[in-house]
């Protein structure tokens, strides 16, 4: 265990990832890693999130990490309705939790609404916070949200954001473009993953098990995988594309394969939240493909190039650009490009020399970026901002 040398010894962490129903760690597999080793660095650790059942600073046995679970919020729009009227409860719920820690440092994790209505709590306790920034939330909101108002709502929101953020001690932001947006600002540049070490296999066949990992949501443009899969089809290439994840657009994307009449092609696995399958998943896959228009930093690109995948993905998102060097490691494509998309892939399949020597790349940069490396990064580069302020 690495020596804790920092004075501020107990973290708390609020964020909008959901915890389970029996109040001890989320249901998210890749950020229940990072909390783990974040509590490498403390003497403990305090997740407060939303949940369905409401648990206070429950200790996982054997372990110095806590969680502190919310009932009154859920990420729908009635839910986020219940979490504004009960806002005086929040802070009641956020101070006393927080209290009873002992905190002596908080990470408020944004974009998101749970982490910015408890704000004020933290701030009227005099606690030092930190922001931990994954994304663009105007970008974000106007990619996802097409209703009449919505990129007035998306400002809205990104003042009261930017509010937070101007009180924060110090920023980490998932990649190096959003550190550009506040010049002003002591930042860390955290390059976000959930890996841990290298997998390699040989591999001797052409590429073809495609593979997708993520939600089913507009902004993810998960079609576009799957009419790039319908044009390598047509030209005779035996490819196949496994689909991992749900949302609500699942039904209207299975709906188009079958007009693309590509269902025999295509696996939907839905949520995966067991770590041997999706290794499973991800040791017989062979290309990522991340069509996405709005992304931070996101995990699922070093998480897959750990496994020796090639990465597909759309420039100028996020900052992908900063994970992906085009043709060493992976591939960039054009935003809405399925096209693109699909002629990659055959190049990659028709070019066995290409093909491994960018695999070869993609092991490189997973070497390097593993998830103790960065966090510990992370956060000896935070200890130092704040002993120096």
């Amino acid at each position: 265990m690495m020596e804790k040398t920092s004075r501020y010894r107990r973290l708390t962490v609020i964020g909008e990832v959901f915890i389970n129903d029996n109040g001890v760690w989320t249901k998210d597999r890749s950020f229940n890693e990072i909390l783990k080793e974040y509590a490498v660095h403390f003497d403990a650790i305090h997740y407060i999130g939303p949940g369905s059942n409401e648990y206070r600073n429950l200790q996982v046995p054997e372990s110095n990490v806590y969680f502190s679970s919310y009932n009154k919020y859920s990420k729908t729009f009635t839910g986020r309705l219940r979490g504004w009227f009960t806002y005086m409860y929040l802070q009641s719920f956020v101070t006393q939790t927080v209290v009873a820690f002992r905190t002596d440092l908080v990470q408020i994790r944004i974009p998101a609404f749970f982490p910015l209505m408890s704000t004020a709590a933290i701030r009227k306790m005099r606690l030092p916070y930190l922001c931990y920034i994954a994304g663009d939330w105007k970008e974000s909101l106007v990619q996802s949200m097409t209703f009449p108002g919505s990129k007035a709502l998306a400002a809205l929101l990104s003042a009261w954001e930017f509010r937070c953020i101007k009180m924060a001690k110090v920023l980490i932001t998932a990649g190096v473009k959003l550190s550009q947006k506040y010049p002003n600002k002591p930042v860390i540049i955290y390059r976000s993953t959930t890996h841990r070490k290298i997998h390699r296999r040989e591999r001797s066949a052409p590429p073809s098990r495609l593979l997708y990992v993520g939600r089913l949501e507009a902004q993810k443009r998960v079609e576009d995988a799957l009419v790039a899969l319908a044009s390598l089809l047509k030209k005779g290439l035996d490819m196949h594309l496994t689909i991992v994840g749900a949302g609500k657009l699942e039904q209207k994307l299975k709906q188009l394969g079958a007009e693309l009449e590509i269902e025999h092609a295509v696996t939907w696995r839905g949520l995966v939240s067991d770590t041997q399958e999706l290794h499973r998943l991800y040791y017989d896959s062979d290309l990522l493909l991340l069509p996405s228009l709005a992304e931070g930093t996101p995990k699922v690109l070093p998480e897959a190039m750990s496994y020796g995948l090639i990465p597909i993905a759309c420039r100028e998102v996020g900052s992908i650009d900063s994970i992906i060097s085009d043709g060493e490691n992976g591939i960039l494509v054009s935003k809405r490009s399925p096209d693109e998309i699909a002629l990659k892939c055959e190049e990659l399949y028709r070019d066995p020399v290409q093909c491994a020597r960018m695999r070869e790349g993609a092991y490189d940069y997973a070497t390097e970026h593993t998830l103790p490396a960065e966090i510990s990064k992370c956060w000896k580069g935070v200890f130092k901002i704040l002993s120096d302020g």
